[in-house]
């Protein structure tokens, strides 16, 4: 039985260190601090460096169109049946009569370098500018994604930053409350104070521990959500030093806001549509190609494959290939139909975008400085219930007033602490919208 413990204790020991050794604790000091870590280890913006590394790759593929293809052959040839040519009888010295007579032996090896070049092909240069296009446009989305990336980390940040102090503000709170509960049931059961006094006491304590237990779900779920960003495990420990207290944020306006990524990501859209009606029109125009070869060749009457030189000749050739488009069964004008389609599309969404895009700005502008407004007068107002608060302790402790006019002084106090953190929390919401864009 004592090996059998010192065994679990053993194994409970290696566990233990094992989960600490593989813990662990990331501290942010700032919200610039937030912004570099997601920018290293954010899963999926590490991906749109990876798509926007393909897509540079892929551009340069693109391109090489523009060179030579050049290409080693070697071909095994067994001729089981030669042609038949039927030739004059006179080549035979049998004049008026046709002989059939075979050319060529059976066996036939080649070997040599294939160099083919495009010298008019419209098609291959314009799907090289639609490369180009997509490898900007990989990186207009990489940068887009940033910028959602930074809005992401700003709202979780501040969020958890609130909802911290909030827990702070509440367990203060609830000490408070406490104390006037056990003072009214203590009034109470000497005959001092009514029943009602009593429930609203208790009320105000259940209400403030519920404010506790909501803000400390709500610090828990910001964390969560870093991590994530961060790319972090949920045993990860995240500390954020910051200390949010009641600071607000400045005034800002439209200026302050750097042009909207998706504006870029349009634009592009827009002038790979182009590039595609082109295309289509390309399919019209014949293509020239040219083509080199240089080799040798053997000829024997056995499967036996010399390598002395004097055994294979020369054969080499060029050409030029020119073919021009005449019918594909409609496919050419539908597709340039779709093409057109495609393009108007395009600048619809394009002009939409502009629209919508200034509106939201100075929607979102609009609402930032209202709601910081707001802000600045529920913590005015929650500051001065602060001091009415003390002011009425003084008072009561003076016997100027009852307890029941300082828990109402209590319950306006919850109040205004809990409308100016709400307000605030609204505020840094939009705020995180305007940081990500910020210039």
């Amino acid at each position: 039985m004592k090996n059998l413990f010192n065994k679990a204790m053993i194994i409970l020991l290696c566990c233990c260190s094992f989960s600490a050794f593989t813990q662990e604790q990331v501290v942010i000091e700032s919200l610039e601090d937030a912004f570099k870590l997601a920018l290293e280890a954010n899963p999926d913006y590490k991906n749109y460096l990876l798509k926007q590394e393909q897509s540079e790759y892929d551009y340069k593929a693109s391109r090489s169109y523009r060179f030579p293809t050049v290409t080693g052959t070697f071909s095994y040839q067994n001729n089981l049946e030669l042609a038949t040519t039927p030739i004059p009888g006179e080549i035979s010295g049998m004049p008026g009569e046709t002989i059939e007579a075979q050319f060529g032996q059976q066996y036939n090896n080649n070997y040599g370098v294939s160099i083919n070049k495009n010298l008019i092909n419209g098609s291959s240069a314009l799907q090289s500018k639609i490369s180009k296009i997509q490898m900007e446009m990989s990186k207009a989305q990489t940068d887009s994604y940033e910028e959602l990336l930074k809005q992401q980390v700003s709202l979780y940040y501040y969020s958890a930053l609130i909802a911290n102090r909030s827990v702070e503000l509440n367990q203060k709170d609830l000490q408070l409350a406490d104390s006037l509960l056990e003072l009214t049931q203590s009034k109470y059961d000497e005959g001092v104070l009514d029943l009602l006094t009593v429930n609203s006491s208790k009320i105000n304590s259940n209400n403030v521990e519920r404010s506790l237990v909501g803000n400390s779900i709500l610090y828990d779920q910001n964390i969560i959500e870093l991590k994530k960003l961060f790319g972090l495990d949920f045993i990860d420990e995240l500390v954020l030093k910051t200390d949010l207290i009641y600071d607000l944020p400045m005034p800002k306006s439209v200026s302050d806001l750097s042009p909207d990524k998706q504006l870029d990501l349009s634009s592009m859209n827009l002038e790979q549509s182009e590039l595609q009606m082109k295309v289509q029109k390309a399919a019209y125009l014949p293509t020239l190609t040219s083509t080199t070869y240089f080799g040798q060749q053997q000829f024997s009457d056995d499967t036996n494959l010399s390598f002395k030189s004097s055994n294979w000749s020369d054969y080499s050739y060029v050409g030029i290939s020119l073919n021009v488009p005449i019918f594909s069964g409609f496919s050419r004008q539908n597709n340039l139909k779709s093409s057109k389609v495609a393009l108007q599309i395009a600048r619809n969404e394009q002009e939409a975008l502009e629209r919508s895009s200034k509106n939201q700005d100075l929607q979102l502008i609009n609402q930032y400085n209202l709601s910081l407004r707001d802000t600045k007068v529920s913590k005015e107002t929650f500051q001065l219930y602060q001091s009415n608060l003390e002011l009425t302790f003084q008072q009561y402790e003076e016997g100027l007033v009852g307890l029941d006019q300082y828990l109402r002084v209590f319950e306006d106090y919850l109040k205004a602490e809990g409308n100016f953190l709400s307000s605030m929390s609204n505020t840094y919401g939009y705020y995180s919208q305007i940081i990500s864009r910020s210039k």
